[in-house]
């Protein structure tokens, strides 16, 4: 469905925004990706929280009796399910090793914890000595590889890159994180213009921004972040991209909840070029801007003070926002304009009696792109 050719009601708007190690979710959001990626070809990564409070270590309590090696056994816990064991020894019925086999979820740290199952008389136990959290990750949205336990070092994935959580629990489930790594990646070329030719990977970090080699030696005047086009100083040969962490994953993009406004203003500077005897001025354009702002009910978990706080800090400058004036299908398919911007306002306001609000302002960082609705 095309562009509407009339003017729309302006409450199917909306804003998607990239939130800090690209995460996606309601819960803790304490994970980073590792720049070390190694592969020899662009990939793209997405971690998922998948279970939550499993089983991560355990002990044997009491040895029971009449059991066999390889029984599996399920550890009863109120409010928990799924964690279960095998039993990899035993003498004379009464178990002296076991191993973990799965992790289950809901668990909490306890010793005497009942088992069912197996050959033996339901009277062994198990403690319950740590606990975690797990994920599942995928590479170019491929198969997920599940069931991967929330360590708190730096866990690899594939070819290099890693991800690392500062917390081993906490998390919430389906939250999610993504990363985009460009490698070699191809450029459609037009005299001294070029643009990567992969439509999905055009979007650029403007916090870790990719780097455009040309095989002529041409180098670069100026990127454009969201064309993913680079523009260099004479007429291009062969040119590619590399950068971990360069191109931004838009399924990575999130809704923000409860937005019910937001504007922006363009201009360009221009300098007056008075010449004797004209009547009119004439005016030379100079370098052009955008600023803005949104309006939105404040939601804690969700709240634009990350942002303005990772701004602050330095790791993060530059946040990215999807601004949808005609999203029907409330898919991220509609007509949107796409830019980097930088915030710089947050203004919170709760009055007595009233829904709490949170306006924010920003400036972009370099040109905003229009979409048209597919």
């Amino acid at each position: 469905m095309a562009s509407p050719g009339t003017p729309v009601h302006g409450k199917i708007a909306a804003i998607y925004r990239l939130r800090p190690n690209g995460f996606k979710g309601n819960g803790l959001n304490d994970a980073s990706w590792g720049i070390a990626f190694i592969g020899a070809a662009t990939a793209y990564y997405e971690a998922v929280i998948d279970a939550i409070d499993l089983m991560a270590t355990i002990t044997l309590g009491a040895g029971g009796t009449g059991y066999t090696v390889n029984d599996v056994l399920t550890v009863v816990q109120a409010g928990a399910s799924g964690g279960t064991v095998t039993v990899t020894s035993v003498a004379g019925g009464v178990i002296t090793g076991i191993s973990l086999t799965t992790g289950g979820t809901g668990y909490s740290v306890a010793d005497g914890l009942a088992v069912t199952g197996g050959t033996g008389n339901d009277d062994a136990t198990i403690n319950i000595t740590a606990i975690a959290d797990s994920l599942k990750w995928r590479k170019d949205g491929g198969a997920w590889t599940e069931d991967v336990v929330i360590t708190g070092a730096a866990q690899t994935l594939d070819d290099g890159q890693t991800i690392i959580f500062a917390a081993t629990t906490g998390h919430t489930m389906q939250d999610q994180w993504t990363i985009g790594n460009l490698k070699d990646e191809a450029c459609t070329e037009s005299g001294t213009e070029a643009q990567i030719t992969d439509s999905t990977r055009r979007l650029l970090n403007a916090n870790a921004i990719p780097t455009f080699t040309d095989s002529g030696g041409k180098n670069v005047d100026r990127i454009d972040l969201v064309l993913g086009k680079a523009y260099l100083d004479g007429n291009v040969t062969v040119v590619t991209v590399t950068g971990n962490n360069g191109f931004i994953v838009r399924s990575g993009l999130e809704l923000v909840a409860y937005s019910f406004d937001w504007k922006f203003t363009a201009s360009v500077d221009l300098t007056a070029v008075p010449r004797h005897q004209k009547k009119w001025k004439e005016w030379i354009p100079g370098q052009a801007q955008a600023s803005g702002g949104a309006e939105s009910y404040f939601i804690g978990g969700n709240s634009f003070i990350d942002a303005l706080i990772e701004a602050a800090a330095g790791s993060e400058r530059y946040f990215l926002l999807e601004l949808y004036s005609y999203e029907p299908d409330q898919d991220q398919t509609g007509d949107h304009f796409t830019a980097w911007a930088a915030i710089n306002g947050v203004d919170i306001n709760a009055p007595i009696g009233d829904v709490i609000k949170e306006p924010i302002t920003f400036e972009f960082h370099g040109l905003p792109k229009f979409t048209a609705n597919t």
